[in-house]
């Protein structure tokens, strides 16, 4: 409408004395526009977009009185311009088929939370097969920026943004529930959201997404921006680790192949909200056995407790070490740490010219400790069975390794209590370690050849993909929260057996507080045994330097011209 009434003693404008057939006519204009309105969203695809009604015409005391006839004509045709113009909207806003978000956010919502609290979701049956269904997750992690050089960051504190995947047991238009669909919600850290997804084996599509409309402000505002933009109408591929989850952007290649790109999001999971494990989804309070990669965690566990262990690396002659302590009470050895490797040896007591001179501590004394055991040949695990000599004990469990700048060593399998931990006893000795100590197989090396005689570390530490490195073990027993390790790397200009710190080596997490910049990602190609990339280019920068950053500008960073085709063939290019 084109205003409101005059005054006491206001004339209306004489274009409003139009009669039934003006009023006709701005009932066709404004049903066009309606219609128009409809088909726009129905193009769109958008999930709000409600029209909304005028509000009501003030009385004509609340104005001052209208004594005119002409005024009182206004008045009455302005409330009936009101009345057909809401009634108009509401028809519409009960109509439109296009809001269907909407409805299910309004009609849908109480039943999902009143089920999911009820625990009716555990036994959901449209979607038996894939993990995620049931699960809810809190973002730990982000990008934003533009696709290529995008940045990760934590969600704002008190702004917390959540994601669930709840079945679809709802029949669908046709009277049946779709198998490859699920719903997904959550808050954007100010707004609740909604929508679906097409769930495929390693991967989903998302759709645009219904949100509520609260109003947000400044820094609250664009993380929620940046969430929606992230996740509405975009495909993604997922890496799911116990109560992780990883989304990876999908690229397409020529052809139109979709292949994961860059992680753009992480996410833990929520407590109570599920994890996934082998293939199938875990729940919290589910009371059947746990398959063996992602046992069930005792109460006074660190897993429990969300913790994870980090120690000192130092550095040695080329390479960085970690101390572990071996045994009852513990013995002290130093060893490389090498995600080249599976498996880990040290020298012990009798082990024939293997540099003790040369290395941080003495040989290891399996008669000082009463845990230690060597396996038997009925128990060897990745070692052939031996016949007593040669320095081995009778029966024992032989293995060896050698390496392709002509080192190796030769042991038998054997298992300890270890841990990793500090330099000096009196800290190995704290209590706060105890939780972190696991039932580790190592070899007791006999004999030793090339750099191992002559390096400061006294063995080496396997820390491949391999399930017989130590955070692995450490994660089967329960002792850390997560299949995971970090590892951040400097340099020292002078090494020490007392120890020159160089680093850290987190187990079952990572540590962040070092970080200089945010961490960027290389997708492990490789289904085991090595950390395997994609090696797109190489560069060489003049003048070296402590960090990937550039020093100043005379450090010029060079392409080298390299086959990558004939590079990344075979088993590839591994994390050494």
């Amino acid at each position: 409408t084109r205003g409101g009434p005059g005054g006491a003693e206001g004339a209306p404008p004489e274009e409003d004395d139009d009669g039934a057939d003006g009023l006709a006519e701005r009932r066709r204009i404004l049903r066009r526009r309606l219609d128009g309105a409809a088909d726009a969203l129905r193009r769109t695809g958008a999930a709000y977009a409600a029209a909304v009604e005028m509000p009501e015409a003030p009385r004509a005391e609340e104005g001052g009185a209208v004594r005119s006839r002409s005024g009182r004509r206004h008045l009455r045709r302005e409330r009936d311009a009101r009345a057909m113009h809401n009634g108009l909207v509401g028809e519409y806003n009960s109509r439109r088929h296009l809001s269907r978000h909407e409805r299910r956010l309004r009609t849908e919502a109480g039943e999902t939370r009143r089920r999911k609290a009820g625990g009716e979701f555990a036994n959901a049956t449209a979607l038996p097969g894939h993990e995620l269904v049931g699960t809810s997750w809190r973002a730990v992690g982000l990008a934003y920026g533009a696709p290529s050089s995008f940045e990760m960051r934590a969600p704002l504190p008190g702004s917390p943004i959540t994601l669930s995947f709840d079945p679809v047991d709802a029949p669908g238009p046709d009277g049946a529930s779709d198998p490859g669909t699920a719903y997904i919600s959550g808050s954007d850290g100010c707004n609740r959201y909604r929508g679906t997804v097409s769930l495929r084996d390693s991967g989903f599509n998302a759709s645009y997404l219904a949100t509520t409309r609260m109003l947000c402000r400044g820094e609250s505002a664009a993380q929620e921006r940046n969430f929606t933009g992230l996740i509405s109408g975009s495909a993604f591929f997922y890496e799911a680790d116990g109560d992780r989850l990883f989304l990876m952007a999908a690229s397409y290649r020529r052809g139109g192949r979709a292949v994961p790109g860059p992680a753009v999001a992480e996410f833990e999971a929520e407590e109570g909200g599920g994890t996934v494990a082998g293939g199938r989804v875990l729940k919290r309070n589910d009371a059947r056995a746990r398959p063996a990669q992602s046992k069930k965690k005792s109460a006074a566990s660190p897993a429990s407790s969300g913790r994870y262990q980090t120690s000192p690396l130092h550095q040695g002659y080329g390479t960085h070490y970690a101390t572990i302590w071996v045994g009852t009470p513990p013995q002290r050895k130093s060893v490389i740490v090498d995600t080249g490797s599976h498996f880990t040896a040290f020298p012990c007591t009798g082990c024939a010219g293997c540099g003790e001179e040369h290395h941080t501590d003495p040989y290891f004394d399996p008669a000082a400790s009463t845990t230690f055991r060597a396996l038997s040949c009925a128990q060897c695990v990745a070692a052939q069975c031996a016949k007593p000599s040669g320095g081995f004990p009778g029966g024992s469990c032989v293995f060896s390794q050698v390496y392709t700048e002509g080192s190796s060593w030769y042991a038998y399998e054997s298992v300890d209590r270890v841990f990793v931990g500090p330099k000096d006893a009196a800290s190995a000795a704290d209590p706060r370690h105890d939780p972190y100590k696991a039932d580790f197989l190592f070899g007791c090396q006999t004999k030793e050849s090339g750099l191992f005689v002559t390096q400061l570390a006294d063995g080496i530490m396997g820390m491949s993909a391999h399930p017989s490195t130590l955070p692995r073990v450490m994660f089967d027993q329960g002792r850390v929260r997560r299949n995971m390790f970090s590892m951040c790397f400097r340099r020292e200009l002078r090494v020490s057996k007392m120890g020159i710190v160089a680093g850290h080596l987190s187990l079952g997490g990572s540590d962040s507080r070092a970080d200089t910049s945010p961490v960027v990602y290389a997708r492990n190609v490789a289904g085991g045994g090595w950390y395997t990339v994609f090696v797109k280019r190489i560069y060489v920068r003049e003048g070296g330097g402590q960090s990937a950053a550039a020093d100043g500008d005379d450090q010029v960073a060079r392409n080298v011209d390299v086959d990558f085709s004939e590079m990344n063939t075979g088993k590839g290019v591994i994390v050494d």
